[in-house]
């Protein structure tokens, strides 16, 4: 079987980071390496059309999302390839998070929109 590729910003890959850390805090080694591995999967699976997504098409910063146990994982697609942009708790206000995005991140982003990842 043939495992879909993507592409993390830096702050999705910090993501992943504090979530794995936070993790192995409160629920020890074993629960965060699966809640991880839960995470990667989803994002192996993420495409272009997707039932599970909700678009927000409308918003500053075009994006699509879709949940992952208690996490968003935000996304779009570009030439194809989904580019994870942010993976959020689901109790955070996620469209302002992006819409404060710093100019680091909207540089990387627009980046690699240019370069067609």
């Amino acid at each position: 079987m043939t495992q879909s590729k993507f592409r993390l910003t830096r702050r999705a890959a910090t993501d992943l980071r504090d979530i794995y850390d936070l993790s192995v805090e409160r629920w020890g080694v074993k629960t965060a390496r699966s809640y991880i591995d839960k995470l990667y999967a989803a994002m192996r699976s993420l495409k272009a059309k997707d039932d599970r997504a909700k678009q927000r098409k409308e918003r500053s910063i075009p994006f699509s999302m879709i949940p992952v146990e208690k996490h968003f994982i935000v996304y779009e697609i570009i030439d194809k390839t989904p580019l994870v942009i942010t993976i959020l708790h689901q109790r955070r206000n996620i469209e302002t998070i992006i819409r404060n995005f710093t100019p680091e991140v909207l540089a990387e982003i627009e980046a690699l929109r240019d370069k067609g990842l």
